[in-house]
């Protein structure tokens, strides 16, 4: 019966690299569009490592490494995996490449998810800040906002919240940033001049 179970799982495990082969093939032959079009339903399907290799495929023999929508999939995509290291180059890539460009929040809104996701929660407030800043649409500002408020609740480097005060501009970031301090102070007993510490 083991022999039986172990030709059974060399037959499978073979089949699947064939079919692998044949996709990786049949994908090469597809146009741009096509083959984003496979890659972003891969993406949906949550087939991450699958989407990872496809739009990488897609930079390297179709764009040169020219495609901010691919390159932003593939960093969600390496997220997906938790392969963070990887993720947080990509997105810095893309943020060095294509300054301002339309993708920029959803860069740093991937930049936050991933030190959140690794308990950096300082550094993912300050994504979460940046990317603030750069938004207008109420339901988009109400889902950086529950990841500011995770953020918050669990808490923050008070150094480094007293440094993001001092360089913030922005009136209402400047109103997040202080409601920070004052709940880090109520969680350590400390005694915090809201009115005072907001002028």
């Amino acid at each position: 019966f083991s022999f039986i179970c172990k030709n059974f799982s060399y037959n499978i495990f073979f089949f699947l690299l064939i079919t692998e082969a044949q996709s990786a093939q049949e994908f090469d032959t597809l146009s741009y569009l096509q083959k984003f079009d496979v890659a972003v339903n891969s993406y949906k399907e949550g087939r991450y490592k699958l989407a990872e290799s496809y739009f990488k495929s897609i930079l390297i023999n179709d764009r040169n490494y020219e495609d901010p929508p691919a390159q932003l999939l593939m960093a969600k995509s390496q997220y997906n995996q938790n392969k963070f290291v990887e993720a947080i180059r990509s997105s810095n890539s893309l943020l060095s490449n294509y300054p301002n460009s339309v993708y920029e929040t959803q860069i740093l809104i991937l930049l936050g998810d991933i030190f959140l996701k690794q308990e950096k929660f300082t550094i993912g407030f300050e994504y979460y800040l940046m990317a603030r800043k750069k938004v207008e649409d109420i339901l988009y500002l109400n889902e950086i906002d529950k990841r500011l408020s995770l953020c918050l609740s669990i808490g923050l480097r008070e150094e480094k919240i007293e440094g993001l005060l001092f360089q913030e501009k922005d009136v209402s970031n400047r109103a997040i940033i202080n409601l920070s301090r004052a709940y880090q102070a109520y969680y350590l007993g400390v005694n915090y001049d809201f009115n005072y510490r907001n002028k």
